[in-house]
């Protein structure tokens, strides 16, 4: 941690009424006053980015994709020299009430490999031993590893691309599949 100094202590109290400059209690109280404002302001700025990204987003996804369609343009060069082209996007989620339906499905058509897993146990202090042993003799013992399943995100949309491109279909009630546009600025 790095030492403050006085003076720089003091130059947070410049505007400090002057019946608490000298009490502790008064410092406190304007500096947890400007924490609140200032989480007030990041707060503030939080959502002006938020607002920002999707406007940037409906211009990029929305706005020129369209305008470039309707005048049939796939790429343009802009007079700085940047080059605007429009290219296809995948989106692919596993909503959580039909994971392990979807889990089974991806299983049964052969795609097992896109399902990651993970086994985890909670040891008890003082068994650092028993955490190097495998999992059969952990259940010999009452302790049951936890068991957690999951495709990554990146490899759930790329196998959809592949299946989309490929002509097949994903169950739409095991996966909420989107396909858009999306104008890229080089």
């Amino acid at each position: 941690m790095t030492e403050v100094s006085k003076a720089e202590i003091l130059s947070f109290f410049e505007d400090t009424p002057k019946q608490f400059e000298n009490t502790t209690l008064g410092r406190i109280s304007v500096l947890a006053n400007q924490v609140i404002d200032l989480e007030k302001e990041v707060a503030e700025q939080e959502a002006a980015l938020k607002r920002l990204k999707e406007k940037k987003r409906q211009l990029a996804e929305d706005l020129i994709p369209a305008v470039m369609t309707e005048h049939g343009i796939s790429e343009i060069t802009l007079e700085n020299g940047g080059k605007v082209s429009v290219k296809k996007f995948y989106s692919c989620t596993i909503p959580k009430d039909s994971t392990v339906l979807a889990f089974a499905w991806l299983r049964d058509q052969g795609h097992d490999s896109l399902i990651k897993r993970r086994l985890t146990v909670d040891f008890p202090r003082d068994h650092d031993k028993q955490a190097h042993q495998l999992k059969e003799d952990l259940e010999n013992k009452g302790l049951h590893p936890g068991d957690n399943e999951w495709v990554e995100p990146s490899t759930l949309r790329g196998f959809a691309r592949e299946q989309v491109e490929a002509g097949k279909e994903l169950p739409d009630h095991l996966f909420n599949l989107f396909i858009g546009e999306r104008a890229t600025i080089k």
